[in-house]
């Protein structure tokens, strides 16, 4: 049963089509709002949008609506709660990534009780927590410090209580070859102990599917370092007539009309985080990437 409706709304979800620039959910609004599936054959399942109107969890990132384990009541305990995104696929591309940016806060006992994200790309087959070693991903809390980060060996579950907003972002490659769809499944589980705690509530999620064709061979350019610092810098055959740089909400943060082959860009200005850049040259071609703001 399951299955099926994970095919429906696949089916659903790829009519949306694809995109190299990211797809935002604030909740309070229904674009992109049909990505989401709460999952109705858990007949406990306590994942509800709306405002919330908890102990701790008192009003979402951006008002009025998040997605919580609950708007009203603790967690209960030997629970266990799932809701699913659904992303568009690349459809047979050449260089296959994904990335993921939330903000969410947490309020969970620590040792039983915790969160996670795994992702799928044959159907919901088969499944893999997405914030592990092997990719990159940084949690940054609301000062902007890093409460962790990928490199340290570590695969990020979400328990314990946060202070504030934290957000987490990630990115990580994929096989390549084509597919038709992602899903990611958040899971939240509690033991059989009651706990009187507000859980785990999440808003202002952004995702992309990031693919990249091979390159035109009237257009080739190098762009580096990757990760960068402080600096990044651009070289190309041809003439660069614009540039300009977005997060991973799709905001754009740098953007600059050029008359260059070479030109370098300080980005110490920046957070850390993934980031799309997208020029365009004298010929008429456009071409796009990304890279890693490092801290």
């Amino acid at each position: 049963m399951k299955k099926f409706i994970l095919s429906n709304f696949l089916i659903f979800i790829v009519i949306g089509g694809f995109t190299q620039f990211p797809h935002h959910i604030n909740f309070d609004d229904s674009v992109n709002l049909f990505r989401i599936y709460i999952d109705s054959t858990l007949p406990d399942n306590i994942w509800q949008i709306g405002q919330p109107d908890k102990t701790i969890f008192t009003s979402a990132h951006s008002f009025p609506n998040a997605i919580v384990t609950g708007l009203h009541n603790p967690y209960p305990a030997d629970n266990t709660s799932i809701f699913y995104l659904g992303t568009p696929g690349d459809f047979g591309n050449k260089f296959h990534a994904a990335m993921l940016y939330f903000y969410y806060k947490m309020d969970s006992d620590t040792i039983n009780d915790f969160g996670k994200i795994e992702i799928s790309t044959d159907h919901g087959n088969t499944w893999a927590n997405i914030f592990s070693n092997n990719n990159f991903f940084q949690i940054m809390d609301s000062s902007d410090n890093v409460v962790n980060s990928s490199g340290n060996g570590d695969t990020v579950v979400f328990t314990g209580t946060t202070k504030g907003w934290y957000n987490i972002w990630s990115y990580f490659g994929l096989p390549n070859y084509g597919f038709d769809s992602i899903i990611y499944r958040f899971t939240f589980h509690s033991d059989n102990v009651i706990e009187n705690r507000d859980g785990w509530m999440i808003d202002d999620i952004s995702f992309i599917d990031y693919w990249e064709k091979i390159g035109d061979k009237n257009t080739s350019y190098s762009f580096y370092p990757n990760p960068a610092q402080d600096m990044i810098n651009i070289r190309s055959k041809n003439q660069i007539t614009y540039f300009e740089i977005r997060n991973v909400m799709g905001n754009l943060v740098y953007n600059d009309n050029k008359t260059e082959k070479h030109f370098s860009i300080n980005i110490m200005g920046l957070k850390p985080g993934m980031y799309m850049y997208r020029m365009k040259f004298e010929n008429g071609q456009t071409a796009t990437g990304k890279f890693l703001k490092s801290s």
